[in-house]
Order: structure tokens, then C-alpha cells, then sequence
């Protein structure tokens, strides 16, 4: 199996255990954790719940694969730009609606602070 396909089964696993009553919080939470070790620079916790816009499983797996190739080329400084400039596009679009809009304005101040430390780390 890909990468790609090793994630999109572990999204569908954590999908089906979000949905399992069965489960405790802490196994559920285990299963995400098995997702985010495939793509461990990706900020996939960031992405999965509080992304600028809703995504489907195959948009979220394709995100976080370019994430992980940024991160790779860039580092943390690639992966945060590339997270400004999509919630920047959706806070200048008025059609975004306004939860997409306030959950971009949280992930952007969140962002702006990252970069700005790890400026200052530079420095």
C-alpha cells in the first residue's frame, strides 16, 4: 500500500471509531494517533479539525501529503506559510461562509504566532 491509501484507511478507521459507542475517548483518540504518525509534520489534528473549510477524505489525505512534501522542501516555516495562505483566501472570499470565516480567523492568529517564534528562533 501507498502512503496515501495507508492514510485514507487510517481516516476511515478513526471515521467508523468516532461512530463506535463501544469505544472509550482514549481509544479513539489512539486511532487518530495511528493517522497522524503517517504523516507526523502535516499538522493533521490542525487540518482535520479546525481546516479553513470542510474536506473530504481524499481532499484531507491529498492536504496532508503536500503538507508532509512542504515540510520536507521547507520545513515548519513551508508548512505554516501554506497554511496562511489558504485561510487568507478564504477570509478575502465573500461567498466563505461564516463559520469557515471564524474558524480561518482562529487558525490564522494561531499560525501568525508560530511563525513569528519561530522567526525569533532564527534570530
Amino acid at each position: 500500500m501507498t502512503i496515501a491509501e495507508d492514510l485514507n484507511s487510517a481516516i476511515q478507521r478513526y471515521d467508523q471509531a468516532l461512530k463506535d459507542e463501544t469505544l472509550s475517548e482514549a481509544q479513539v483518540d489512539a486511532v487518530f494517533e495511528e493517522a497522524e504518525k503517517l504523516v507526523p509534520n502535516a499538522r493533521l489534528s490542525e487540518l482535520f479539525f479546525y481546516g479553513e473549510r470542510e474536506r473530504s477524505r481524499e481532499e484531507t489525505v491529498e492536504e496532508a501529503l503536500y503538507r508532509e512534501e512542504l515540510w520536507e522542501r521547507g520545513g515548519e516555516r513551508a508548512v505554516l506559510l501554506h497554511v496562511l495562505a489558504q485561510v487568507q483566501a478564504v477570509m478575502d472570499d465573500p461567498n466563505a461562509g461564516v463559520m469557515d470565516k471564524v474558524v480561518s480567523e482562529q487558525v490564522l492568529s494561531g499560525a501568525q504566532e508560530e511563525l513569528a517564534d519561530l522567526a525569533g528562533k532564527m534570530n
